[in-house]
């Protein structure tokens, strides 16, 4: 079973997702939060 970590704020997001015993699957990196137009949001994806 895998975890992911979320960690929310304003414009950006850190995401990371691990399984047991600690082994890394995903280092964390920032997912950016831009406001692309009146229809939604672009995401945009940072590796940390």
């Amino acid at each position: 079973m895998n975890a992911v970590g979320i960690d929310v704020s304003k414009g950006k997001s850190m995401v990371a997702i691990v399984q047991p015993f600690g082994v890394v699957v995903v280092e964390s990196f920032e997912v950016s939060l831009a406001r692309r137009n009146e229809s939604g949001y672009g995401v945009h994806r940072h590796i940390l």
